[in-house]
């Protein structure tokens, strides 16, 4: 068996000489024999996947650029961005927040395969978490002089998410945003590019005079995109508990209710103009 570390490996080339013989009375001619680069690795690692935590499954691809003649066994890690995949639970056991496949073959003469990563619940409101999935390790069951193995894209992440984006799809026209919260706070949230936030370029907002409910309506005339949403607490009052309302042309509403203990973003959402003219809005809880 060779095995094949692919994180650690880099990239060489050799040169193979075998003597043969010849009817030709040619003796020790060499053959000369090239190997070339296969690649393993991740497809779409340039896309997030997005699954729900309690039950959600990652159905993640891996491929090799060239089938090889004999089978090969795939090796997984994950990590999380809070630090760790176990979770202590309120009865002190620990809740092992995904299921990471113990090794997935690759069958000789293949080049595709997938592999399922499963998450559970770990009851933490933390809204979205991102795992990086990796591939650790390959080990194949033979060895050929004719290739060799390279890792390419050995990692990709998946978003994690309480509750998935909720996707809605009207006809194009204003979209009204209505904040309640407590009459003794003093609320304010709008609606950011979300690739120009840090030269704070609001989009629309309720401006900074008090009022309670705070409302703005965002104009359908508003180019497609990302854009994020942004609620403060304007004396730094917290926690602000605060119920969201987003009146759609068609009259459709969606509600978050939410508590937040700073200011910040808290939803994200996605604008598309569609060919036949409708406009296709993705909302993500971000915080």
């Amino acid at each position: 068996m060779k095995k094949y570390i692919l994180y650690t490996l880099s990239l060489f080339a050799a040169t193979c000489i075998v003597s043969c013989d010849s009817d030709d009375d040619v003796a020790n001619e060499e053959l000369v024999v090239t190997p070339h680069k296969v690649t393993v690795g991740f497809t779409n690692t340039d896309t997030q996947d997005v699954v729900l935590e309690d039950g959600g499954v990652a159905s993640v691809e891996i491929v090799l650029s060239e089938a090889l003649p004999f089978d090969g066994e795939l090796v997984f890690e994950a990590t999380s961005s809070d630090g760790s995949i176990e979770t202590i639970a309120a009865d002190d056991s620990v809740i092992t927040e995904v299921s990471i496949p113990q090794s997935v073959t690759v069958p000789a003469g293949t080049t595709t395969v997938t592999a399922d990563f499963s998450f559970v619940n770990d009851n933490i409101d933390d809204f979205s978490e991102v795992y990086t999935l990796k591939i650790k390790d390959f080990v194949t069951q033979g060895s050929s002089i004719e290739t060799y193995l390279v890792g390419e894209n050995l990692t990709k992440e998946v978003n994690v998410v309480d509750e998935l984006p909720r996707v809605v799809t009207v006809a194009d026209g204003d979209v009204a945003f209505r904040l309640d919260f407590p009459l003794a706070l003093d609320a304010d949230f709008g609606l950011f590019y979300t690739d120009r936030v840090i030269d704070n370029d609001l989009l629309v907002g309720s401006g900074v005079t008090f009022a309670n409910p705070e409302e703005f309506t965002w104009a359908s005339s508003t180019d497609e995109g990302r854009f994020s949403l942004f609620v403060q607490e304007f004396n730094g009052a917290f926690p602000l508990d605060y119920t969201l309302t987003i009146t759609f042309p068609d009259g459709s509403e969606e509600v978050y209710t939410r508590t937040i203990t700073e200011n910040g973003f808290v939803l994200l959402v996605d604008k598309v103009i569609n060919s036949d003219g409708t406009i296709t809005y993705t909302l993500a809880q971000t915080n």
